[in-house]
C-alpha cells in the first residue's frame, strides 16, 4: 500500500468550462485556483472549497470522459442544513434533501453537467477528520 501520497485533484469531466467554472465558483463558492489556456482547445480550470487538500480539474479535452458517468463528488460539512438552505436560494434543486443515515445526514444535488455532488455531514465526527474514518471504515470487517 502506498502510504505516502494525497488526493490532490480530481478531473471532473464537463461540456462547458466556463459554465461549470460559474457554477462551482459563483454558485458553491469554491475558489478558483488555476484558468489557464496552454494550447488550443486545452484550458486548465481548477477549482477546490476553501482550504481543501482537494481539487476539481474541470475538464473537457478527452471523448472518453463523459459528463455525469460515473461520478460522485462527496463534500463533507458540519452543517449540512446551513449549506441546503443557502444553496436552495440560489437554485440549486437537491435529488435528495438532507437525510438521516445510519453515518450522518446526507444530501445530494447535481452540477450543469449532471455530476453528483452530495453533502455529506457525519454522526459525531468533525470535517477534518473524515479522511482518517474513511480509511479505517475501509478495512473493517463485514
Amino acid at each position: 500500500m502506498i502510504e505516502s501520497v494525497q488526493v490532490e485533484s480530481v478531473s471532473v469531466p464537463v461540456s462547458d468550462q466556463k459554465q461549470a467554472k460559474k457554477f462551482y465558483v459563483d454558485t458553491l463558492g469554491f475558489e478558483l485556483l488555476v484558468d489557464y489556456t496552454w494550447r488550443e482547445g486545452m484550458r486548465w480550470s481548477e477549482v477546490a472549497p476553501q482550504n481543501s487538500a482537494t481539487s476539481l480539474m474541470l475538464v473537457t479535452w478527452s471523448a472518453c470522459m463523459l459528463p455525469s458517468m460515473y461520478r460522485v463528488i462527496v463534500l463533507a460539512t458540519e452543517d449540512i442544513q446551513a449549506i441546503h438552505e443557502e444553496l436552495v436560494t440560489k437554485g440549486i434543486v437537491f435529488e435528495l434533501p438532507p437525510t438521516e443515515t445510519p453515518r450522518g445526514m446526507q444530501a445530494m444535488f447535481r452540477d450543469p453537467d449532471g455530476n453528483a455532488l452530495v453533502l455529506w455531514e457525519h454522526a459525531g465526527a468533525q470535517a477534518e477528520d473524515v479522511a482518517s474514518e474513511k480509511l479505517a471504515l475501509r478495512y473493517q470487517p463485514f
